[in-house]
């Protein structure tokens, strides 16, 4: 049994860091973290990926009437970044669609 990804690499992976950033800064090679992005995704064929804010549309089927105050949750983005991240799902139009959640873009560009 191969032994268990390093916690900060999940750290690392959910806050959005590439291979690269994370390999450099643990000192293990690329293709170590690879493999340890390929365990986290497991065979959902699932994959971390930076997107640009304008890309994400919300989703149809968001269950979600109105965002509420999001005072705290912006101030905490600032702060620590965002700890969980957004999934989405592919759109037509080459564009990303929100599937857990709401993008950026529907809350006013709210920007870390």
């Amino acid at each position: 049994m191969s032994a268990p990804v390093p916690e900060l690499v999940r750290d690392f992976i959910a806050r959005g860091r590439d291979d690269e950033f994370i390999a450099n800064a643990l000192g293990h090679p690329v293709a170590q973290v690879r493999k340890w992005r390929d365990r986290i995704a497991g065979t959902t064929g699932a994959r971390a990926a930076m997107l640009p804010a304008a890309r994400l549309v919300p989703h149809p089927k968001n269950v979600r009437a109105s965002l509420g105050d999001l005072t705290e949750l912006v101030a905490s983005i600032r702060a620590v970044g965002l700890v969980q991240p957004l999934v989405v799902t592919r759109h037509p139009r080459r564009r990303a669609r929100a599937q857990d959640g709401t993008p950026p873009t529907s809350t006013g560009q709210v920007s870390a």
